[in-house]
């Protein structure tokens, strides 16, 4: 419909306007550090869950949160009860490293 067209294009010029100053730069690489755990539940868009995220020179905003959400929809299949960290770059909206076991709550020691 042209009322929602101009709704969304409306909403998109006052983000911009309020947030613009903290968007990352086109052909800009942020060294980035991810750490997300993946519950036990499934919880839809929650899971995977970011605990800490860290952007070199860049400040949190609208777009780094869309982006990040976005693409821990995007790892896979991880076990449940697993906490990982993403060591890479963050660049025109992608990302691009690898990730690393921190932590398996499902092999913690039973003796106690």
């Amino acid at each position: 419909m042209l009322v929602d067209a101009y709704a969304e294009r409306k909403a998109i010029e006052v983000n911009q306007d309020t947030w613009g100053h903290l968007a990352p730069e086109k052909a800009k690489r942020y060294k980035t550090r991810i750490v997300f755990a993946i519950g036990c539940y499934e919880s839809g868009y929650l899971n995977p869950t970011p605990i800490c995220v860290e952007v070199e020179n860049l400040p949190d905003s609208p777009w780094l949160y869309e982006d990040v959400m976005d693409y821990l929809q995007t790892v896979g299949e991880m076990p449940e009860g697993t906490i990982w960290e993403f060591n890479g770059f963050y660049e025109n909206r992608q990302f691009a490293g690898n990730h690393i076991l921190l932590l398996n709550a499902n092999n913690l020691s039973n003796g106690k």
